[in-house]
């Protein structure tokens, strides 16, 4: 045993004080009153100058905003273009007058499950995220437009893996 002793006394004598360290950080020398845990913290109510039944009225959908008569109405200009895609191969026109664009596309073609579509735009560099909606639709986030003509390239893979192109053509700001 002494031998056992002399060889690892000092890894006995770390972990002794490594406990006694831990032992005394578990002891709470505060009394309850003052601490309060975050879950307390939390569960507090937020006191509000507003009633419940004013704050219920102010909620709705963030792109619409109601009207005199209740009725929702858009903020916005339409932003989104609905387009066929890869059903023939001639470009795609459209005019905008915002700077900013969602496609809604649906494929005429069956493409590849994964990495199906992607889009981008060759005038400025943007390159948009393709959520896939259903089996063969596509919805875009909005794609930043610059001022006059936009080359707007779309890009899918095809089930035999073959590449199909697509070019829309979207003039902004007009």
């Amino acid at each position: 045993m002494s031998f056992f002793w002399q060889q690892n006394k000092t890894i006995i004598l770390f972990f002794i004080l490594l406990s006694g360290v831990t032992a005394l950080s578990f002891i709470d020398d505060k009394p309850e009153e003052k601490t309060k845990s975050l879950t307390q913290i939390l569960a507090e109510p937020v006191e509000s100058k507003r009633s419940p039944a004013e704050r219920f009225n102010d909620r709705s959908p963030a792109a619409t905003e109601s009207s005199a008569s209740g009725v929702a109405v858009d903020r916005k200009p339409q932003q989104k273009i609905k387009l066929s895609i890869f059903c023939n191969p001639e470009s795609l026109k459209s005019a905008f007058k915002t700077h900013l664009a969602s496609l809604e596309l649906s494929s005429c073609v069956e493409l590849k499950e994964k990495h199906q579509l992607w889009v981008r735009n060759e005038t400025n560099g943007f390159r948009a995220h393709v959520f896939n909606v259903e089996r063969g639709k596509f919805k875009t986030d909005f794609i930043q437009l610059k001022q006059g003509n936009n080359k707007i390239v779309l890009e899918g893979i095809l089930k035999d893996g073959q590449r199909v192109v697509q070019t829309l053509d979207i003039i902004s700001g007009s």
